[in-house]
């Protein structure tokens, strides 16, 4: 992946809707050009403080760290973040990292709070839930809807059989009443389970 420019305009108008804190600087100025609010929260400056204040400074890259990536490719092109920290000014050190995008015309994008990890997990757990509640409302439907419906036109069959044999007093009763009682105990279940759902 090769970034050859950044769109200084439209980075700085996607910053204000991404939710970590997010900054676009310069490396060859060493300079701070835009940020998002929650950036500026983050690092506790006003505006006028932040635009005075050197990107190397605030931030620190730690390339060395950077991903291993597999034996033969290039680390920059195959894998093109680089994690780093937001410096803390009275002992340069600081729990807030997140990842940096470098460009070949000495931009630098920084999202502190975030990781790779993380968004991809993100992203996997919202999904995962949102198709265990689809699942849920599926199985619920086919429950409900579907098989309940048969359930209950068998138990009134198997009990419909169970009166006829128990008038005429065949041996089978016994058979036809646990059958039945096993049929409501499903009914039971399945009007419990939509319930509690």
């Amino acid at each position: 992946m090769e970034l050859k420019s950044t769109g200084r305009g439209s980075i700085s108008s996607v910053l204000k809707h991404v939710y970590p804190p997010a900054v676009l600087g310069s490396l060859q100025n060493d300079a701070l050009l835009v940020w998002n609010s929650a950036f500026q929260r983050t690092v506790g400056l006003s505006q006028d403080e932040l635009a005075r204040t050197p990107l190397a400074s605030l931030l620190i890259l730690k390339e060395n760290e950077r991903n291993p990536v597999i034996q033969g490719h290039d680390a920059e092109r195959d894998n093109p973040l680089i994690p780093c920290a937001l410096k803390n000014s009275l002992t340069n050190v600081t729990n807030v990292h997140g990842q940096a995008l470098r460009c070949d015309d000495g931009m630098l994008l920084a999202m502190l709070d975030v990781t790779l990890g993380a968004l991809a997990s993100d992203g996997f757990n919202q999904g995962w839930r949102m198709g265990c509640e689809e699942e849920r409302n599926r199985t619920r439907h086919f429950f409900h809807d579907v098989l309940s419906s048969k359930i209950l036109v068998a138990s009134f069959l198997a009990h419909e059989i169970y009166q006829r044999l128990a008038a005429s007093g065949a041996k089978e009763t016994e058979d036809m009443a646990r059958l039945t009682k096993l049929l409501q105990q499903a009914i039971d279940a399945i009007v419990e389970g939509a319930e509690d759902s």
